[in-house]
C-alpha cells in the first residue's frame, strides 16, 4: 500500500473508533440518567406524565389560552434547577434573591422569545424548554423534567456539569402572534404609566432623561 494512503486510513479508523466510543459513552449516560429519573419520580410529590418527546410533565396551574406553535413568540417566566433541587437560573427577581444567584447583569423580567421562527433560525432556547412551552396553554404553569439530550447534552453550562438532567418551572404568560404589535403596545403602556406627558408614537425612538447630567 502506498504511503500516502496510510495516513488517511489511519485517521478514518481513529475517527470511527472515537465515534463508537462516544456512542457507547452516551448510551451509558442515558441508562444512568433513566435510573436517576425513575428514582426521583418515586420520591417526588408530583405526578408526572411522560411525553412522547422525552419530557416529563406536571401541570402546576391551569391555563385557558391557546398553545404556542413554531413561529409564535412567547412571554414566560422560568426557574431552572437540578434533580438535587439546586437552582442555577431564573428570570424571577425574588427567586434569584432567595437562592442567592442574583446577578447585576441580569434583567429580571419575563422573557419575550420566538419559538422556531423563519426569521430567527438559530435556536434561542434549549430544546426541552421549547418543547415544554408548546405543550402548555397560555396562562398555565408547569414543571418539566428535561433529560440531558433535550438540555445542554454533553456540554457544561454555567455551574452545570455535562449530561445534567434539568427541572424547569415555567409560567407561560402570553402567546404572541404579532411581535411588532405586541412590542408597540408594551411601549405605549409603559410610557403612559411612567411618563404620561409624552405622546407615544410607534415609529419614534424615545430618550427619557432620568437625571440631568
Amino acid at each position: 500500500m502506498k504511503r500516502w494512503l496510510v495516513l488517511p486510513l489511519m485517521a478514518f479508523f481513529a475517527l470511527s473508533f472515537f465515534l463508537a466510543c462516544s456512542d457507547d459513552d452516551d448510551s451509558e449516560k442515558i441508562t444512568e440518567e433513566k435510573i436517576r429519573i425513575e428514582a426521583y419520580l418515586k420520591i417526588s410529590p408530583y405526578q408526572y406524565v411522560a411525553l412522547d418527546n422525552g419530557l416529563y410533565y406536571h401541570k402546576l396551574e391551569d391555563g385557558n389560552g391557546i398553545k404556542p406553535i413554531n413561529g409564535d413568540f412567547v412571554v414566560f417566566s422560568y426557574t431552572g434547577r437540578t434533580l438535587t433541587n439546586s437552582v442555577f437560573d431564573t428570570n424571577i427577581l425574588d427567586t434569584a434573591n432567595l437562592y442567592k444567584i442574583y446577578k447585576k447583569s441580569t434583567f429580571y423580567a419575563p422573557l419575550f422569545m420566538p419559538l422556531i421562527h423563519p426569521n430567527y433560525p438559530n435556536r434561542r432556547l434549549i430544546r426541552g424548554v421549547e418543547e415544554g412551552l408548546k405543550n402548555m396553554q397560555e396562562g398555565e404553569s408547569a414543571r418539566f423534567i428535561i433529560p440531558f439530550s433535550l438540555g445542554y447534552g454533553s456540554s457544561s453550562f454555567s455551574s452545570l456539569p455535562a449530561y445534567s438532567t434539568l427541572i424547569f418551572d415555567i409560567k407561560l404568560e402570553k402567546v404572541v402572534k404579532d411581535p411588532v404589535e405586541y412590542e408597540t403596545t408594551v411601549i405605549e403602556n409603559y410610557i403612559s404609566s411612567k411618563h404620561p406627558t409624552i405622546l407615544a408614537k410607534p415609529e419614534d425612538f424615545y430618550f427619557i432623561e432620568i437625571k440631568e447630567g
